[in-house]
Order: structure tokens, then sequence, then C-alpha cells
């Protein structure tokens, strides 16, 4: 692993963050980086202690790194499961965690833009940064939507629509959420959590023929998502199943990138969001802007690879388009950004006055957007 990243030109290295005990030696933390995860193939990145690799392997079974520790890791969705080098809490030991994967220099220089303009600017380093929900913890969440004027009473359910690996399930099951997820991606053989996860009914398999959430009728309290909403290719069937699970008066609250966020989520070129036509691509293909697994593509794999993967794997809808498939199935929607502010800025926002409305827009349409649908209570 280490001598796959001395080919690269360039190394580009983050703190592991929210550190958690896991079972065993095994530690969590978040990376933020779907792209990352090991779960589809080997994962180029590493996990450093003290800014050395640890000794792996990577993409070691997380069963490994339960009982065997000594630096074996492995990313998985947007969090990396490792073990200190000595088995150490890696919380307490004193030593510095990060993660490193290879990047060329001008796709180096994207990320330094996109971090300059990404949504922890708003949300105070929460934000998800990928295709599939990174960032998001069970603390923000709650705090979220409490501000929505959710308070989740015992035994309320809540549904991760979309949830990935589950690990956002887990951690509100941990806080005493009755959490369940589901999603259309789930692996047919998945081992670790999320196997356990999925064998207890906890993460449930989307049906695609018909189109179905595994979930009764009016069972759900929430119906939450974390940039899934901007990869749904048929909003009427996705409301529509969300509006029939949820209770009467129900509440589904779902963050996803905005239409015209300066750098384009998955593939990092510029309003990409938006301008979506393959020379526009090829230019910054040929300016070298590479996402974590494009080093060493030529331009016109590149670029071909992200025109289809926007095409037919992205929807970027305007708020009115939003607001006119959700109303044919919830009583109420709107768009609420201020609730994922850090709190001082949350505080800022709440005695702005006639500037709300323009502040909130301007976050709806450049960063990220927080659509709330709440069910028509019938």
């Amino acid at each position: 692993m280490s001598s796959t990243l001395a080919r690269r030109r360039r190394i580009h290295r983050e703190p592991i963050l929210a550190i958690a005990p896991e079972a065993g030696y095994a530690f969590t933390g978040r990376t933020g980086r779907p792209r990352l995860s090991g779960h589809a193939r080997p994962s180029p990145a590493v996990v450093l202690e003290d800014g050395r690799p640890l000794p792996g392997p990577g993409n070691a079974l997380h069963d490994d790194i339960r009982h065997g520790g000594a630096g074996r890791f492995s990313f998985w969705h947007d969090h990396v499961y490792f073990a200190a080098s000595d088995n150490s809490d890696p919380r307490t030991n004193g030593r510095t965690y990060e993660i490193a994967f290879p990047v060329g220099s001008a796709y180096a220089t994207a990320l330094r833009v996109r971090d300059a303009v990404r949504v922890s600017r708003v949300t105070g380093g929460t934000a998800p940064a990928g295709p599939v929900a990174g960032g998001y913890d069970a603390d923000l969440l709650l705090r979220t939507w409490r501000r929505l004027g959710v308070e989740l009473t015992p035994g309320a359910t809540v549904l991760d629509f979309g949830c990935g690996g589950g690990e956002r399930v887990q951690q509100l099951r941990r806080q005493g959420v009755q959490a369940f997820g589901c999603d259309l991606a789930l692996p047919a053989q998945a081992a670790g959590d999320l196997g356990a996860a999925i064998a207890a009914g906890v993460v449930r398999p989307i049906g695609q023929a018909p189109y179905r959430l595994p979930f009764d009728d009016r069972s759900c309290d929430v119906v939450f998502s974390i940039t899934v909403l901007e990869h749904v290719m048929d909003y009427d069937a996705a409301l529509a199943e969300i509006a029939r699970v949820l209770k009467p008066d129900g509440l589904s609250v779902h963050v996803f990138p905005a239409r015209w966020k300066p750098i384009e989520t998955h593939a990092f070129v510029p309003f990409a969001s938006v301008w979506q036509s393959y020379w526009w691509l090829y230019l910054w293909a040929l300016a070298g802007v590479r996402n974590e697994f494009q080093a060493g593509c030529s331009a016109r794999a590149v670029a071909a690879t992200n025109a289809r993967f926007l095409r037919e794997e992205t929807n970027y809808l305007t708020q009115r388009q939003l607001r006119r498939v959700a109303r044919r199935y919830f009583g109420e929607c709107r768009f609420a950004e201020e609730a994922l502010f850090k709190p001082d800025r949350y505080a800022r926002f709440q005695q702005a006055g006639p500037l709300q409305r323009l502040w909130r827009r301007w976050v709806s349409e450049m960063s990220v957007r927080v659509l709330v649908l709440r069910h028509p209570g019938k």
C-alpha cells in the first residue's frame, strides 16, 4: 500500500474524526469520504499513526481488526475501522491518526477549492463530502430535528432512507432510538456490523419490482436521508413510498447538495451538477481533475465516466421542481437550511429578520439543501 502511495504525485492527508470504540481492538472513525470505501474494490487509502502508515494489512476483515488488531485497518463507506499499532486506545495514547490517499496535483488544488466552499462552513465541520452520507452523526441529526420541532418519544420509529453501511442507524440505536435503514445497494453477502443488522431486520433492502420500501403503512415517525435525493431518478415513486410509511403528521427530512454548488460533490468539476456536457467535463479532466478512483485514467475516459454518471445517476432539481412533486404527497413542503447551522450562527440567523429568507436561499442554491416534508395527517 505504501509503495502505491509513493508512486503518486501527491498525498492528501486528513484527520480521522469522531474516533469511537467498536469491538475488541477495533475503533471506528469518520472519514466523510465514501469513495475511499473498500466494499466494492480495494481502497487506495491508508491510515497514518503519527504520520507513519499503520502496518496493516489494509482492507482487512473487520473481525480480524477486532481480534488481531496490530495496525490492521479497513475503509468502509464513510468510516474507517482500524486498530492502533500496539492495540492501545487511539483516543488516549497521545498519537495522531489521519487518513492518506493519492491524488494528482491538479486534483489536490480542486480539493482545496472544494474545502473552501464545502458545507462545513455552514454546519461547523459536520457536513457530508461524497455521494453517500458522511459526517452526520446521531447528535447532529437529533439537534437538527429538534430545531424542526421533532422531539422523539420513547418507541418512536426512525428510518434512514438510503442508509449505505448503516452507521447512522447504529449510532441512533446506541442512543436509544428505534432506528432502521433501507437501501437499494446492499451487498448480497454482507459481513460484520452490516451483516448483523441485515440479519436482524434493522437494515432492509428496498424492493425494485415494484419499487417499495420494506416497511408497513404508517409505521415511521421520521424518515430522513443524507446525500441521497440527488441520486433519485423517479421522485414520484420515492416520495410516494415515503409518504406511505410515514405516520399521520410524521416528518421527512432530506439533506443533499445544492444544485449550484460550486464544486460538484462526485466528479469535483465546477458546476457539473448543471453543466454536464462532455466537453465541459473533458476540459477539467485535461486540467487533471480526478476523483479518488480516477487517478491514472485518461482525460477522455474520465470525462466519459463522469458524463455517464452525472446523466444516469444524479438528478439535481430546482426548488420549484422539488416543491411541485413533493406537494403531490405531502401537506407541508419547505426548505430549512438553517436547521444545520452551528449554534452561534443559528442564533444570529434567528435574529436576522428580513435577511433570513435571502441567506437561506443562498445556502440552498450554492451549498446544501434541507428539504422538510410533513405528512398531511389524514
